[in-house]
């Protein structure tokens, strides 16, 4: 079964009244840090509410390098990363469910455009230039989803030089990471800045049962930016990026070894033989599974900004995205090397369009703020678990029978 979701709002408008502030330059004096989070351009001193800034000092190697690392510097913020989802709190709301279908309380934008899935917002934390993080209510700005705050990721853009970098990490557990970027100058008013990110480690653990690594990471992603600047009112940004990750990570494990290594076989099955199921053994971070975990999910997200001011007081702004995500997880649903249960297949798709129009008004004495924005998703997700030896749980005199293989080849299916 599809779904499509569909958000609109018209006739936007927030007003704020504002005075002049004098500030003496001194030569110790700190960088204006801008947010752009408001939809409309604001240092952070003039902010009317709270927010922080994390700005590219802090961002890559040596600092904060996951969306889940943002919570060390950010005060009231929460993030953790269950199955792939990205879990967001902020002042203790926040993502309570990683059901299919399921949003959060904190929008997460790239570049001001919303970014719908969970499971899509740990792909572009790369090549940034800063994130900016709003704490409180947010839904004049972005409506539904935006109860705790939001959080929006502002990509590095193009300089008008031949220039780059390059960054390398290794470590242990063989972990190879190589993040960089470089500019190019495609004449007067174009520029280009390539970015991208390979990053893969072996696994913490071991599947006892398989022999195989388990929560190993092998990702990469790349964007392409183009910035057109000619010196006039109109300015556009153009972004396309790419994410794929294929490993075999978020492996359902318990905490530790429990007080033995085997469990006895459930109501004794003879079917199984009676044996021991291996639950947990070796080390911390192992598991004893007949099934091997599976993460394969990509996306792409396209944003085009344009930006025109008519004079020195009214400008018109257009954001509009393109977004597509597929995600398929497979674990083992009785976490034994038994095949009792069989797998969890949860499959997810996400294709999605976004437009807004902003006009921001500024004088001395007044700021107002209009928009209008339209919002579709058609999301497709289910959750399959084939319903393997039922027949031996529920009729072990039926296996064997049509009626005992029709048990054994069935599923449970939850789609939506």
């Amino acid at each position: 079964m599809r779904k499509k979701n569909h958000a609109q709002m018209l006739g936007l408008g927030v007003m704020f009244l504002t005075g002049s502030v004098s500030v003496l330059a001194q030569d110790n004096a700190l960088e204006e840090v801008v947010v752009t989070a408001t939809k409309r351009s604001v240092a952070l001193q003039d902010l009317a509410g709270s927010a922080n800034v994390l700005g590219a000092d802090k961002l890559g190697p040596g600092g904060i390098q996951e969306v889940r690392d943002m919570q060390v510097d950010i005060p009231n913020l929460s993030l953790g990363d269950q199955f792939g989802f990205a879990r967001v709190f902020m002042r203790g709301i926040g993502m309570t469910s990683i059901d299919i279908g399921g949003e959060g309380a904190v929008a997460f934008l790239q570049d001001g455009a919303i970014v719908p899935r969970p499971a899509a917002q740990l792909m572009g934390m790369f090549d940034l230039d800063q994130v900016e993080v709003l704490r409180g209510p947010q839904g004049t700005l972005y409506g539904r989803g935006a109860t705790a705050g939001a959080i929006n990721m502002v990509t590095a853009k193009p300089g008008k030089e031949l220039g780059g970098y390059l960054s390398v990490t290794a470590g242990n557990y063989s972990l190879a990471q190589f993040k960089g970027a470089i500019d190019v100058p495609m004449g007067d008013a174009l520029s280009m800045r390539l970015a991208g990110s390979l990053d893969s480690r072996d696994g913490y653990g071991n599947n006892i049962f398989t022999g195989s690594d388990i929560n190993d990471r092998d990702a990469s992603a790349y964007r392409a930016t183009f910035v057109y600047d000619a010196g006039g009112p109109l300015t556009a940004t153009l972004s396309a990026q790419y994410y794929e990750e294929d490993d075999n990570n978020y492996a359902f494990s318990y905490f530790g070894q429990s007080k033995g290594s085997s469990i006895p076989v459930p109501f004794g099955v003879p079917i199984l033989g009676g044996n021991t199921v291996g639950m947990v053994g070796g080390g911390f971070y192992d598991i004893n599974s007949d099934q091997e975990p599976i993460n394969d999910r990509d996306g792409q997200l396209i944003n085009l900004t344009i930006d025109y001011a008519f004079n020195d007081r009214v400008s018109l702004k257009s954001i509009t995205s393109s977004q597509s995500m597929d995600r398929f997880l497979r674990d083992d649903l009785d976490s034994t090397d038994a095949n009792l249960f069989g797998q969890n297949n949860y499959t997810e798709e996400s294709d999605s369009f976004g437009q807004e129009l902003i006009v921001n008004y500024s004088s001395n004495r007044l700021d107002v703020l209009s928009g209008v924005m339209y919002f579709e998703e058609e999301l497709y997700g289910e959750v399959r678990v084939p319903l393997t030896n039922l027949c031996f749980l529920l009729a072990p005199e039926a296996c064997g029978t049509p009626v005992g293989d029709f048990l054994n080849g069935g599923n449970y299916l939850q789609d939506g």
